[in-house]
């Protein structure tokens, strides 16, 4: 509890966790009740650690074990026990629970498939293992060679570790893969590798029984970490193998982890895997060459997690790990690595053995591409262009080009997406060292409405507000300059900058409000657009509107708490510019929201003298309406009437000589 405390943003004080408790009546036709048991722990003392009354625990504990040996003459001293793999049988019975299991816990036991009579209670989370039950394959368990007592204090961590874990909205900490000399490799937490340390440290048992009982807790509450190999960190350790000419290594990690993951974590590692297949097959030494080729023709034989769930010790029950649909991803994702791998490969004997699993120059349909084959040709070869050929590669067109963005649609339009991915790879690495290349892919994609293309660039760490050098200009704000409503949210939705500022410090909102873009203010301000943000030059997005005289924007704008009496750097406020602009139903939409009328600029001008410079009778007429101060003096000594003399604007004249009395 120390430990969690130390990771929560909340401040507790006291805790509790309830225990349910079985509790048979002594006439034994009667039915059992369950009743509830709290347990307290409390900060005291100077240090304000965390406490609890040992010799509650001590009694709840040696109860328990004693109805244990009472009701189930199973347990005896020497009995083997398993622990189930899971927070309950269901979970047990699930293939997820087998990949997490090799996954995160997987030290030296191998899990195994037993009869779910094996677990006497669903409220229980370990049982005996007997061997007369262990033929059926139900749910999945680890045997242990714990004592009865220690798997009931086990049950108690978990019972605790479920409510205290209440208390974070995140595990955090460091993610990472460690080499392990018994298994290949292992998922590594720093936080789950703490909450192990403390279990040990405290005698609840050995590593494999802090993981089995901590593990599933974190998967029930949605607190298991991310690990797949699309993370930085995983990345980062590929990156070494390779410098290290380690691609078998590589390879292998990778590997491991479409062997061990699920749902996105399996489809990132798998895409992944693939595009480092494609990178040693690509690379100038042959020992990195032939792994890449080895690896993709084991990948076009049989899926890599039915290949290592068939060949673990323990049996698992037919169809284990083999869903339709999985099948048939799996079946797309090896057609487009096949096709990939035989557009790389010189070798003769390599490609005839990858057109023995189907991989040829035409396993994969050319399609379409806006209706039109012969773009999609294009579309095609560039794809190779990118993909098949080595990072130095030299063009002989401009990049990118009209080809490039071909390649683009082709992937995208005929439902490439590991093919897409791989692209989006490459160009996320080209556009490391050249941003306006990304600016330019993230407009084409936001333009053709290509989520899964923008998706693929922001999960490879792409910056989706880079600017492009000319004007400075993001790709979110150029879709609300072409005014392009699904561009916009297909942009939002993946991750770009609701308020990110071009180089003179305009946001989206300020775009929309100046160009009158209302559909896409709206759209803003319903995702969160800050309002009342300024340029560089101070202007807010209602000064924007009020300039361009977009009065329904301006109108929406101070509905959504813009603040009418913002001044920019020169003094300027949304009235101001309008009464620059002669704009008077502006004028009057901001008067009518409290807009200060005898605001004055750096220079003293006043949006009457404005008026009167103007000659526009109009909004003369209607700022002195609204009581508009005439002997304001701009710093060179003038007046509002003043300024009409000087243009010799004889209706402005008469009005402002009247409000002077002159």
């Amino acid at each position: 509890m120390d430990l969690l405390a130390c990771w929560s943003n909340k401040r507790l004080d006291t805790f509790q966790f309830r225990l349910r408790i079985e509790c048979q009546p002594l006439d034994e036709t009667c039915s059992p009740t369950t009743e509830e048991y709290p347990i307290q722990l409390q900060r005291i003392g100077d240090n304000l650690r965390w406490t609890v009354d040992g010799r509650e625990l001590e009694a709840v504990l040696g109860l328990w074990t004693w109805s244990l040996l009472k009701s189930d003459k199973s347990f005896r001293p020497g009995q083997p026990l398993s622990r189930l793999i899971g927070q309950d049988p269901k979970d047990a019975m699930t293939e997820e629970a087998d990949l997490y299991y090799h996954k995160w816990i997987f030290r030296q036991t191998e899990a195994k498939m037993v009869s779910a009579k094996m677990i006497p209670a669903s409220h229980e989370l370990f049982g005996c293992h007997l061997d007369k039950l262990s033929s059926d394959m139900e749910i999945l368990v680890v045997k242990t060679q714990n004592p009865l007592c220690a798997m009931a204090a086990q049950d108690l961590y978990i019972h605790f570790l479920n409510s205290a874990l209440e208390t974070l909205e995140e595990l955090g900490g460091e993610v990472d893969i460690l080499p392990s000399s018994l298994n290949t490799f292992v998922a590594h937490s720093s936080r789950i590798e703490q909450l192990v340390q403390c279990f040990e440290n405290n005698s609840l048992g050995s590593k494999e029984d802090a993981l089995l009982c901590i593990v599933p807790t974190l998967k029930r509450k949605g607190l298991l970490p991310e690990l797949s190999a699309h993370l930085s960190t995983i990345r980062q350790r590929v990156e070494r193998y390779i410098e290290n000419l380690e691609w078998k290594e590589a390879l292998s990690m990778l590997a491991w982890l479409c062997e061990r993951s699920e749902r996105e974590e399996f489809e990132h590692s798998v895409v992944e895997f693939g595009y480092l297949c494609h990178r040693a097959m690509l690379h100038p030494n042959s020992d990195a060459r032939r792994e890449g080729t080895v690896q993709v023709l084991g990948a076009l034989n049989q899926d890599l997690r039915l290949q290592y769930f068939k060949n673990i010790s323990k049996p698992r029950p037919p169809g284990w790990m083999n869903s339709p649909l999985r099948s048939e991803w799996w079946g797309r994702f090896t057609k487009e690595l096949g096709w990939l791998a035989w557009n790389i490969t010189e070798d003769e004997h390599d490609k005839r053995s990858m057109e023995s699993y189907g991989a040829n120059a035409y396993s994969l349909s050319t399609g379409v591409v806006d209706g039109s084959s012969d773009l999609a040709e294009r579309g095609r070869l560039a794809v190779l262009q990118w993909l098949a050929k080595s990072d130095d590669t030299t063009f002989d067109r401009d990049v990118p080009g009209e080809d490039d963005r071909l390649a683009l649609d082709w992937v995208s339009q005929n439902n490439y997406e590991f093919l897409l991915r791989w692209l989006m790879i490459r160009w996320a690495t080209v556009g490391a060292k050249y941003p306006d290349f990304l600016y330019i892919i993230l407009v084409w994609a936001a333009k053709r409405h290509y989520r899964s293309a923008i998706g693929a660039l922001r999960r490879r760490g792409v910056n989706l507000n880079v600017m492009e050098s000319e004007e400075g200009k993001t790709p979110l704000i150029q879709s609300v300059v072409e005014a392009d409503h699904e561009a916009v949210r297909t942009l939002l939705e993946n991750g770009a900058d609701i308020d990110g500022k071009t180089e003179n410090g305009v946001t989206p909102l300020m775009t929309a409000a100046h160009e009158g873009r209302l559909e896409i203010v709206q759209l803003l301000l319903q995702l969160g657009a800050t309002v009342c943000l300024q340029d560089d030059q101070g202007l807010t997005a209602l000064m924007w509107a009020a300039h361009g005289n977009h009065t329904d924007i301006a109108k929406l704008l101070l509905e959504n708490g813009a603040n009418v009496n913002i001044g920019s750097s020169n003094g300027s406020t949304a009235l101001i510019l309008a009464a620059s602009e002669n704009h008077v139903e502006m004028l009057k939409l901001l008067l009518a929201w409290g807009a200060y009328i005898d605001a004055q600029m750096t220079d003293g001008s006043t949006s009457l003298m404005l008026a009167a410079r103007n000659k526009c009778e109009a909004v003369v007429r209607l700022l002195l309406n609204h009581n508009a101060d005439v002997h304001k003096t701009c710093a060179a000594g003038g007046t509002a009437l003043d300024r009409a003399r000087e243009t010799q604007h004889p209706e402005s004249i008469q009005l402002l000589e009247a409000a002077s009395g002159v």
